[in-house]
């Protein structure tokens, strides 16, 4: 049997009302990586991941390449190697460690919250939100290669994104297509391009954020009934 592209999973859950506490999860090294790697993967409802260290390797393609703002990054993506992958409802992932991979926490569907992690050095995303709807907050994320926080357009609406810290990033929190996003309490510091973009969305609110050292604070491009309030803006 070829197994050339089946994916490695360091823990994989297709029941629900499992917990992961306190696991140390290390991928191998993906020199030579022959598939997709996933530190924990959920496919069932109401699981609880806390309290575990999980780091997925980079994925071995060549980062020789500069983009045009001086950053490292990746020309294209050999696999897709995730600390974090959710599809279930009602799950919570709390007060976890995670490290490198191309993506941090990666929300595929369902509802989640994503709450008081430390999540640094991705290739992409520290989070990505490919659909549902979810709570992200508390979260620290430090020196992902691209996005802070990226929610796609097929994320559901009504996602909440509250007191979180981003720093060290090009683009801090970076929303296409939200509808009824909150996004609040966030502190964003040393992002090259924009803070907070909201692009083709429509109503939602951005409020009581503080960004400083940004290219540009807040943008809003072709959104429709975007609220912006009572916001920090320092040297942005």
């Amino acid at each position: 049997t070829d197994t050339s592209t089946v994916d490695q999973i360091g823990v994989e859950i297709e029941s629900s009302g499992n917990t992961v506490d306190s696991c140390d999860i290390d991928s191998p090294s993906l020199s030579k990586a022959t598939s997709n790697q996933i530190g924990v993967q959920m496919k069932g409802d109401n699981n609880v991941l806390s309290h575990n260290y999980i780091s997925v390797q980079n994925d071995g393609t060549d980062n020789d390449g500069i983009n045009d703002i001086g950053l490292s990054v990746v020309q294209e993506y050999g696999f897709e190697n995730y600390g974090i992958q959710s599809f279930g409802n009602n799950c919570l992932i709390i007060d976890n460690t995670i490290s490198e991979g191309s993506d941090g926490i990666v929300l595929e569907q369902g509802s989640c919250q994503v709450r008081d992690n430390d999540i640094s050095e991705q290739q992409d995303a520290a989070i990505k939100v490919t659909g549902g709807t979810h709570t992200i907050t508390g979260n620290n994320i430090t020196e992902p290669n691209y996005y802070g926080i990226h929610f796609l357009s097929e994320a559901s609406p009504g996602s909440v994104i509250d007191n979180n810290t981003i720093s060290s990033t090009v683009e801090g929190l970076y929303c296409e297509g939200a509808t009824s996003l909150v996004v609040s309490n966030n502190i964003l510091s040393s992002i090259i391009k924009q803070g907070i973009t909201l692009k083709q969305s429509s109503s939602s609110s951005i409020f009581h954020n503080t960004i400083q050292h940004s290219g540009t604070a807040i943008w809003c491009d072709s959104t429709l009934n975007i609220t912006v309030y009572d916001n920090t803006l320092v040297n942005s």
